[in-house]
């Protein structure tokens, strides 16, 4: 099953189309799932958001299939301070915890928040990356 990749696509479009988030981006297509080098070394392109790898573990019972996937939301932002990750992370939080979303070919049974969630400085010493942590549980009905 390619639940990872429908997963991807539903997260993706639930937080591009979340009007407080984008508005808080630099760019209303400030969300990636990969970003080029050369993106991410400007300065005009922060803050953005890069939705991380998801990686699942199924769980079948006699009528279901079932995948439990965590994925990660990563923030990048070069405002002086913690303020604009943490606000961003919270338009994250609000667009994600607990939203039941469209995954094409799945039932989602809940998307959560898991408790992960913090603010770090980067190397470079101007750059804040805040990580967020979800999980999701998706069924189907067993053939």
């Amino acid at each position: 099953m390619a639940a990872e990749w429908e997963i991807q696509k539903a997260i993706f479009a639930r937080l591009a189309g979340f009007s407080a988030l984008t508005s808080a981006l630099s760019s209303t297509s400030a969300i990636y799932d990969f970003l080029p080098q050369e993106l991410a070394d400007r300065d005009s392109e922060f803050p953005y958001v890069v939705i991380g790898d998801v990686s699942s573990q199924p769980f079948d019972a006699d009528d279901r299939l079932g995948h439990e996937a965590f994925f990660l939301v990563h923030t990048f932002s070069r405002y002086p301070g913690k303020r604009q990750a943490a606000e961003i992370m919270g338009h994250v939080y609000d667009a994600l915890h607990r939203h039941e979303l469209s995954v094409t070919g799945l039932n989602l049974v809940t998307c959560e928040w898991d408790g992960l969630g913090e603010v770090m400085r980067e190397q470079d010493g101007l750059t804040h990356h805040a990580v967020q942590r979800f999980r999701i549980i998706v069924t189907t009905s067993a053939s």
